[in-house]
């Protein structure tokens, strides 16, 4: 499934508008267990990301392309986007007592 992701960002008195085309797109759910680590997502078709939206209902941290290196922390029901990335892997942590339930989708080659 191909397509295009349109973007607009507004910050103060800034603003970006842009757009990326994808051939590839997965839109998943899944249940990481309080304690897990470093559990990664599944990508299905999509081989790089060049778009990543991922929210989840717990606060959780996640590595981007190795399970490694610098932690992202992601506050439970706010949205993590990147917009024009290469992202090749996601893993995620999860350390806030309870099962986090994560939808996130994947736009790319």
């Amino acid at each position: 499934m191909s397509g295009t992701v349109r973007m607009k960002v507004v910050v103060g008195d800034r603003s970006w508008e842009g757009s990326v085309s994808y051939s590839e797109s997965l839109k998943a759910d899944i249940a990481i267990a309080n304690a897990a680590s470093d559990t990664s997502l599944a990508f299905g078709g999509v081989t790089t990301a060049d778009v990543v939206f991922l929210i989840s209902d717990q606060s959780i941290t996640i590595n981007l392309n190795s399970n490694s290196g610098t932690d992202i922390t992601i506050d439970a029901s706010k949205p993590f986007v990147i917009f024009g990335g290469a992202v090749t892997a996601i893993y995620v942590s999860n350390a806030s007592g309870s099962t986090a339930h994560i939808e996130y989708e994947l736009d790319g080659e």
